[in-house]
């Protein structure tokens, strides 16, 4: 690899050393600074993409959080050890149910309750639940069927009965008619 002239004469003016080990102590330098370098790039590209639970919170609820949410959000950071990717995970949940902080607040309380910290603990729980409300809907219930119990006397025939049936009769044949309907009735009651 060919070295540039400021990396040559960067190397001649360390002095006291000879033309070997000058072009040894550049391409060293020139390594740290492609190290350097790559080290201020990720450091910037991580910074970028670094969670913000305070503009995450604007762009859910359309306000900035007051002192009070702000010190209940810093404690969930720093007491409970909560990750801000996994509160701005609980503001977009908020957001996505039409509430508003309350909501992500008993979504923080219900994590923190778990122990969950991180974003991936976040999926975990997500998977577990889904996987469960996907259970329930599969089994059907297996609760007690209901039953109705029928009485002995159903399933009983009924005994020989007359069923007392009407015939039109003229006024002669009233009083015929009259007792055979007694007399029906009569051996109904002998008989049950």
């Amino acid at each position: 690899m060919p070295l540039s002239s400021t990396e040559i004469n960067s190397a001649d003016s360390a002095g006291g050393r000879s033309a070997g080990s000058s072009a040894g102590s550049a391409r060293d330098s020139s390594t740290l600074n492609k190290l350097k370098e790559t080290k201020q790039n990720e450091t910037i590209i991580s910074a970028t993409t670094s969670v913000n639970y305070y503009d995450e919170y604007y762009l859910c609820f359309e306000t900035y959080p007051n002192a009070i949410q702000r010190d209940e959000i810093n404690s969930y950071i720093d007491c409970d050890g909560i990750n801000e990717e996994v509160i701005c995970a609980a503001f977009k949940k908020a957001a996505e149910a039409g509430a508003k902080y309350p909501y992500a607040r008993s979504i923080l309380n219900n994590w923190a309750k778990k122990g969950i910290k991180t974003i991936e603990d976040v999926e975990y729980e997500h998977q577990n639940f889904l996987a469960k409300k996907q259970q329930s809907r599969s089994i059907k219930r297996k609760g007690a069927i209901r039953q109705e119990l029928l009485p002995d006397w159903f399933d009983e025939k009924p005994k020989n009965l007359d069923k007392p049936t009407l015939k039109i009769v003229g006024k002669n044949n009233q009083m015929d008619e009259y007792q055979r309907l007694m007399e029906m009735r009569r051996k109904n009651k002998l008989g049950s």
